[in-house]
C-alpha cells in the first residue's frame, strides 16, 4: 500500500534502489531503528533496557508515517535483534519488540484517522495532536517491557516502578523530538531560498550551539551555571524567523548536545547522580520541545492566516478594481443608453407639440395629443429606469425641505390631468385644507404621488372612478388612491413592488411596461422615512394603494399660501447649439412661433462666432462634434460681451453630468427631451433668480422701480413686475386680446417688446391704461440697467 499523506502533502524521499522496492525499505527500515535502539542503550539504561534516553520511539514514527504500515516487520525484527543481543532472553524480548512496534502504529494510526493531523504542523492542534500522543502511545511499550522483564526476573520488584518511568520517559521524548524532526525533514513545503534567508538560518543556529555548548559542555563552573533563559534567545529566534523544521532541528541539537555533557558530567545537569541527571536533562527537553512546538506551530498558523488574508485581501482588491471598472462601463453605458434614447425623443417631442399648437381645433388634433402623451410615457420610462439604477448603487440623493405636502399632491394632479381625461377617467380629489407639512423632496414626493395615479389611471378600464385623499392619522400624512381598476391577485400582492414585476390585467390598452414604476415609489418613499403598502380583494375588484410620510412642525416663519399671479411668456434672443438638426430645427419652430427670436448652431465654432446676436438664453448641447459643450460654454461665460444664460440640454443626465455642467458654468441642465413648457419654467426661474438679490426671487410689493443688475435677463424682470401688476386688473378691467397663436396678450407684453425695440438707449414713454397706476418714463441707466423716474 502506497504511503498516505495527509493534507495533499507527498514525502520527498526519493530511492533508487537496486534490489525490489519493498525488500530495500525493510531493509533500510531495520537498519535505522536498530541503529538508534542500539545507541539508546549504549548511551545509558536502567537495568540494562529500560533506556531514558531512547530515539529508536521517534525513528518508528516517522517511518510508519512516511512509508505506511508496512515497514512494522522492519521495526519488530529491529527491537527484537537489538534486544536479544543486549542479553534478554526470547519470550522478554518479543514482548519488548512487540510493544515497540504497537507504539509505532498505534501512534500513527491515531494521528490520522482521528485528529486530522498535519506533518507540517501547521497548526496548533497539529503541535499538540503530536505531543499528545507522543506521551500516551509509550504506556504501551513501557508497560509491556517491564512486565515482561518484571516476569522473567529481569528487573527485580523494587525497581518496577523506576524501570517503567525510564522506559515511558524514554519513548516520550525521543517520540517527540525525534519523531517530530523526522516527520517535518523528510515532508518538505517549497520555499524560496534567498541570501538573506542562509545568513537568518546560519547566524541563528551558531546563537544556539555556542548556548548548548556553554550551558552543556563547559567543565568551568560559572559558565555552567549559565540561565536557563539564555536558550529562549535563539529559539524564540528560530521559531519566529525561520520555520518548524527549524525549530525540530534545533530541540534535536539540544537533546544531543545536553544528553552528551550530562552523561560526561559537564554542564548545568552536570551534578548528582545519573539518573537523577538524566531525568531532569529529559523533563528540561520535553518541556522545551511542547512550548517551542506549540509557538512555532502559533506563528506558522498566523503566518499563513496572514497569507490566506493577503491572498483575500489581493483577490478583494482585484475584485474592487474590476467591479469599480464594470461599474464605470456600467455607468457609462447607460449614460450613453440615455443619451441614445433621448436623443431621438427630443425632435419627436418638439415636432408634436408644435403639430399640437398648429392644428389646435383640427380633426386629427387628438390624435397628435396622444402621440405626445406617449412620448411621454417614453421618457417617463426612461428616467424611472435611470432612477432605479441610482437607487441600487445608493447615488440618489433627496434635496429635502419643510413643506407643504399638499404642493406635491398638486403638482402630481397636473401631471396626471391628461392622461385621466384621455382615459375618461373620474378623479375624485379630497385633501384636508389644514396644512400638511413634512420634511422632503419635492420633486420626488410629487414622483411618488404621481407613480401612484399613473398606474391607477393605467389600470383601470376607461371610465373609471379614482379616488385621492390626504389626510392626517397621529404623526403621519396619510395619502391613499383608490381605484375601481383590474385589482391585484392575492400572490402578486407579496412582490408588487419588487423590481421588473408587472400586473398582468386584460385591459389591450395596458401594455407590459418594465415593472419598475412601484419598486421605485417604494424606494423614494423609505428614503423619505415613509411607508407604502397596497391592497385588493383580487382581480376585478380594484386597488387601494396608501402612502404614509412622517409629519414635521411648520417653520416658524412659515408663509401663508399665495396664489401667484400667472406668469407671462416674453421674447427673448436665444441660441439654440445642437448637432442633431431635428432636434434643433423642431424647438427652433416652437420657440420662434412663441414670440422668442432663435438662433441655431450646430457646432461650437459658430456658436462662439455668434456673440454679435447678443444671445440672452443659450441652449447648448453637451456631445459637440468639434468640442464639448462644456469648452463653449466656459467660453462664453470668458466673453465679458455675453451676459445671457446658459441652459444645457443635453442626454446625458447622470450626477456627474449635473455636476459636470454646475463646474462648467451652465446655470441649469435639461435632460433630453425637454418640453415646451420645461423651458418656460426654465427661463422664468433663471431670470428671477439671476436678479433677485442674495439668489432670492423678488417679488415686487409696490409701483416703483429701483435700477437692476446690467443685464437683458433683467429688462426681463422689471416687465416682469410690471406686468405682475397689470396682471391683478386684467380679469376685471381688461381681457386683453388673442394674438395669432391663441395667447392672450396683455398690456405688459407690448411694453416688453417696446422695451427690446429700443435698447439702444433711448427713453421709453409708457403710460398706464389704470387708474392705479401712474405714468412714468423709463430709460436705460448708464451701467446698463433699467431706472424708473
Amino acid at each position: 500500500m502506497p504511503p498516505m499523506i495527509t493534507n495533499a502533502v507527498s514525502a520527498s524521499i526519493t530511492i533508487r534502489a537496486p534490489v525490489h522496492p519493498f525488500l530495500f525499505e525493510q531493509i533500510a527500515s531495520y537498519v535505522l531503528y536498530a541503529a538508534g535502539a542500539w545507541i539508546g542503550l549504549q548511551l545509558y539504561a536502567v537495568h540494562t533496557f529500560a533506556a531514558p534516553i531512547w530515539p529508536a520511539t521517534g525513528i518508528a514514527i516517522a517511518l510508519v508515517y512516511l512509508t505506511g504500515y508496512r515497514v512494522w516487520p522492519a521495526i519488530f525484527v529491529g527491537a527484537l535483534s537489538v534486544n536479544l543481543a543486549s542479553g534478554a532472553e526470547l519470550l522478554p524480548g518479543l514482548a519488548i519488540a512487540t510493544g515497540n512496534t504497537l507504539e509505532a502504529v498505534f501512534a500513527v494510526y491515531i494521528l490520522k484517522r482521528y485528529l486530522d493531523f498535519n506533518p507540517l504542523f501547521a497548526r496548533l492542534r497539529d503541535a499538540i495532536a503530536f505531543i499528545t500522543v507522543c506521551v500516551a502511545v509509550p504506556f504501551v511499550s513501557a508497560t509491556l517491557g517491564t512486565g515482561a522483564l518484571l516476569l522473567s526476573g529481569g528487573i527485580p520488584t523494587g525497581a518496577f516502578e523506576e524501570a517503567w518511568a525510564a522506559w515511558w520517559i524514554g519513548d516520550a521524548i525521543g517520540g517527540i523530538v525525534v519523531g517530530a524532526f523526522g516527520i517535518r525533514q523528510f515532508i518538505r513545503k517549497p520555499a524560496p531560498i534567498t541570501p538573506i534567508g542562509i545568513a537568518n538560518v546560519i547566524s541563528a543556529f551558531a546563537l544556539l550551539i555556542l548556548s548548548c555548548m556553554l550551558a552543556f559542555w563547559s567543565p568551568e563552573q560559572h559558565l555552567t551555571r549559565i540561565p536557563m533563559f539564555y536558550f529562549f534567545l535563539p529559539l524564540t529566534w528560530i521559531a519566529i524567523g525561520l520555520r518548524f523544521r527549524s525549530i525540530t532541528s534545533a530541540i534535536l541539537i539540544i537533546a544531543a548536545t545536553g544528553s552528551i555533557g550530562t552523561l560526561l558530567g559537564y554542564g548545568i545537569f552536570g551534578d548528582g547522580e545519573i539518573t537523577e541527571r538524566i531525568f531532569v536533562l529529559q523533563a528540561f527537553i520535553g518541556t522545551m520541545a511542547a512550548i517551542y512546538f506549540c509557538f512555532t506551530a502559533i506563528v506558522e498558523e498566523r503566518r499563513q492566516a496572514f497569507r490566506k488574508l493577503e491572498g483575500k485581501l489581493g483577490s478583494m482588491e482585484e475584485t474592487l478594481t474590476r467591479s469599480r471598472i464594470e461599474e464605470k462601463a456600467k455607468n457609462e453605458f447607460i449614460a450613453m443608453l440615455a443619451h441614445e434614447l433621448r436623443n431621438p425623443l427630443a425632435p419627436i417631442l418638439s415636432t408634436l407639440e408644435l403639430l399640437k399648437i398648429k392644428r389646435k381645433g383640427d380633426d386629427d388634433h387628438h390624435a397628435v395629443v396622444q402621440a405626445e402623451e406617449q412620448a411621454h410615457m417614453m421618457r417617463r420610462l426612461l428616467d424611472d429606469l435611470l432612477d432605479i439604477s441610482r437607487i441600487t448603487k445608493q447615488k440618489l440623493k433627496l434635496h429635502k425641505d419643510v413643506i407643504m405636502l399638499q404642493d406635491p399632491l398638486d403638482r402630481s394632479l397636473h401631471a396626471v390631468k391628461s392622461i385621466m381625461a384621455t382615459y375618461g377617467h373620474d378623479l375624485r380629489v379630497s385633501i384636508r385644507n389644514k396644512p400638511l407639512w413634512g420634511k422632503g423632496d419635492p420633486l420626488r414626493l410629487a414622483q411618488i404621488f404621481g407613480n401612484i395615479l399613473f398606474n391607477a389611471a393605467k389600470y383601470t378600464p376607461p371610465g373609471g372612478v379614482i379616488e385621492l385623499t390626504a389626510s392626517q392619522a397621529k404623526d403621519e400624512a396619510v395619502v391613499s388612491v383608490k381605484d375601481n381598476g383590474v385589482g391585484i391577485r392575492r400572490e402578486s400582492l407579496e412582490r408588487i413592488f419588487e423590481p421588473f414585476v408587472s400586473i398582468e390585467t386584460p385591459l389591450s390598452h395596458v401594455g407590459t411596461g418594465l415593472g419598475i414604476g412601484l419598486a421605485l415609489t417604494k424606494s423614494l418613499v423609505e428614503m423619505h422615512g415613509g411607508s407604502i403598502d397596497a391592497k385588493s380583494a383580487g382581480s376585478g375588484t380594484g386597488s387601494t394603494f396608501t402612502v404614509r410620510i412622517p409629519l414635521t412642525d411648520p417653520p416658524k416663519d412659515a408663509p401663508r399660501p399665495e396664489i401667484l399671479p400667472q406668469k407671462t411668456l416674453f421674447p427673448f434672443r436665444i441660441l439654440i447649439v445642437d448637432d442633431n438638426a431635428a432636434a434643433a430645427e423642431g424647438l427652433q419652430k416652437l420657440l420662434t412661433l412663441r414670440g422668442h427670436d432663435v438662433m441655431v448652431a450646430h457646432d461650437g465654432k459658430t456658436a462662439l462666432a455668434s456673440t454679435p446676436f447678443n444671445p440672452d438664453i443659450v441652449l447648448l448641447d453637451i456631445g459637440l462634434p468639434d468640442q464639448s459643450g462644456h469648452d463653449v460654454a466656459a467660453a462664453l461665460k470668458s466673453n465679458p460681451d455675453f451676459h445671457g444664460i446658459l441652459v444645457a440640454v443635453s442626454g446625458y443626465g447622470q450626477p456627474d453630468d449635473l455636476k459636470r455642467a454646475k463646474e462648467a458654468g451652465f446655470d441649469h441642465h435639461c435632460t433630453k427631451p425637454v418640453s415646451l413648457a420645461e423651458l418656460e419654467r426654465v427661463f422664468d426661474t433663471l431670470i428671477e433668480k439671476k436678479t433677485a438679490p442674495n439668489g432670492g426671487v423678488r417679488r415686487c410689493r409696490d409701483r416703483t422701480l429701483s435700477c437692476v443688475e446690467p443685464c437683458p435677463a433683467h429688462i426681463a424682470l422689471v416687465i416682469m413686475q410690471i406686468g405682475r401688476q397689470l396682471d391683478n386688473f386684467k380679469r376685471t378691467q381688461w381681457n386683453g386680446r388673442i394674438d395669432e397663436i391663441g395667447r392672450t396678450v396683455y398690456p405688459c407684453d407690448f411694453l416688453f417688446r417696446a422695451l427690446l425695440s429700443c435698447r439702444s438707449g433711448s427713453d421709453l414713454q409708457y403710460r398706464c391704461i389704470f387708474k392705479s397706476h401712474r405714468s412714468g418714463v423709463i430709460s436705460p441707466c448708464r451701467k446698463g440697467g433699467l431706472i424708473r423716474h
